[in-house]
């Protein structure tokens, strides 16, 4: 149907119907950078705005890590979402080491880290300093 999007996984893009070629055609990031990770990562500045796809066929899955306040130098509006392709959950999780850092989980609370199933999606929202919040479709609390 018109308008309809997709991941393309052969080419890790997304993709729209446009019944007036017929086809499918690659959807417009609207300058949202694209960044694939096959490897464990920590949440950075380059990922602020961005959308981090993680691809299928890695083993076991990864694991994205949140830096402590005093070693994070993220700005409090800082945003990204991640999209699992991976058959493996992936993990996020607060960098061990101080107990003022939350991540909560809407709508569930403070946790400790969430797992993302195989096409599930987060995005994750620094709100303060020390508080980053998770929202999202495939979540589960751990």
């Amino acid at each position: 149907l018109d308008g309809w999007i997709a991941y393309d996984i052969a080419t890790a893009q997304f993709v729209f119907f446009d019944s007036t070629v017929p086809a499918w055609s690659f959807l417009v990031s609207r300058g949202i950078p694209l960044i694939e990770s096959s490897v464990d990562f920590s949440i950075d500045s380059i990922h602020n705005g961005a959308k981090v796809v993680i691809p299928d066929g890695l083993s076991p899955g990864i694991v994205v890590t949140i830096s402590l306040f005093g070693s994070n130098a993220l700005s409090n509006d800082h945003t990204t979402t991640i999209v699992n392709l991976n058959s493996n959950a992936a993990t996020i999780e607060m960098e061990v080491g101080s107990p003022q850092d939350i991540l909560l989980l809407f709508p569930d609370g403070p946790v400790a880290g969430v797992t993302i199933d195989q096409y599930g999606s987060v995005t994750l929202t620094k709100v303060s300093s020390t508080t980053w919040l998770v929202v999202g479709s495939g979540v589960t609390a751990i």
